[in-house]
């Protein structure tokens, strides 16, 4: 069985017999991300595809901005496989937008581009609030902290 810390605790003690049956507990720390960028490599061999170095270095980037910006529920390894199956949908999306994707090599239709990278929908993007700093009770906080 696999799953998050603790909602797997919480599972294993919504049922005393569940303990004795599950001995053995092992935690998986979060892949850094030179080893995500590993699994993308193994992801892109997986789904025949390769990556030019510009949709390597971009997909590189997603992956350590995921990582900087993780919680509990990031996706680990689940989430590069991800990266790499969006990019392959915009690659087919790309070369079936050609002229005369027929005429294509090969070759061709199992390269990545940072393009297709680029327009990859990673979900809902929430801008922040650009609100100035309220400097009275920023001051009126310091002064209340300082005590």
């Amino acid at each position: 069985m696999a799953g998050y810390p603790k909602e797997m605790n919480h599972f294993l003690d919504s049922n005393p017999g569940l303990k004795s049956r599950f001995r053995h507990y092992f935690e998986f720390k979060d892949y850094l991300p030179q080893q995500l960028s590993k699994i993308a490599n193994y992801a892109c061999e997986e789904k025949g595809v390769e990556l030019t170095l510009n949709a390597k270095q971009k997909i590189d980037e997603l992956i350590t901005e995921a990582y900087r910006t993780r919680d509990r529920t990031f996706g680990n390894a689940r989430f590069v496989h991800d990266l790499i199956e969006k990019s392959k949908v915009q690659l087919g999306l790309r070369v079936m937008s050609e002229e005369a994707p027929e005429l294509l090599e090969m070759e061709e239709l199992a390269i990545i581009k940072l393009d297709d990278v680029k327009h990859i929908d990673l979900g809902t993007v929430y801008e922040l609030p650009d609100i100035p700093i309220d400097e009275a009770l920023l001051k009126r906080s310091m002064n209340e902290l300082d005590q």
